[in-house]
């Protein structure tokens, strides 16, 4: 099969850079379930779990490629590796966060990017 070119880089359906996505895992509280949970910023609801680090790791790869693969298949961009910075948020805040945004229906990376683009927009320009 051939490739599609995206972003400057030729996406095969055999061969997707899967270990080039920045990932985040966290500890899940009895409450969700135990275990670990791992994220990939740049592929917007991309998530998988295990019950240690390097299960969800490996559930992670998976979910990676499943996520290609569907983009691809609906004719989606494929997302650089990298294209969103992480940002490390306290416990405190991110479940207030969270909170917020499940009352309004929108993940919370969504929402916090939101609040952090409302806070700078009222930052006068530096002199």
């Amino acid at each position: 099969m051939k490739g599609f070119r995206r972003r400057g880089w030729v996406a095969r359906t055999e061969k997707f850079r899967v270990d080039d996505y920045p990932f985040m895992i966290r500890r899940l509280t009895e409450d969700e379930g135990a275990g670990f949970i791992i994220e990939f910023p740049d592929l917007p609801g991309c998530i998988s779990d295990g019950e240690t680090p390097e299960a969800a790791i490996t559930s992670g790869r998976d979910a990676v490629l499943c996520y290609l693969r569907s983009c691809l298949e609906f004719g989606d961009p494929i997302p650089e590796p990298g294209s969103r910075v992480p940002l490390a948020v306290p416990t405190g805040i991110h479940e207030r966060l969270s909170a917020v945004a499940e009352k309004r229906h929108v993940r919370p990376q969504e929402l916090g990017s939101e609040f952090i683009a409302q806070a700078l927009d009222r930052q006068e320009p530096a002199a």
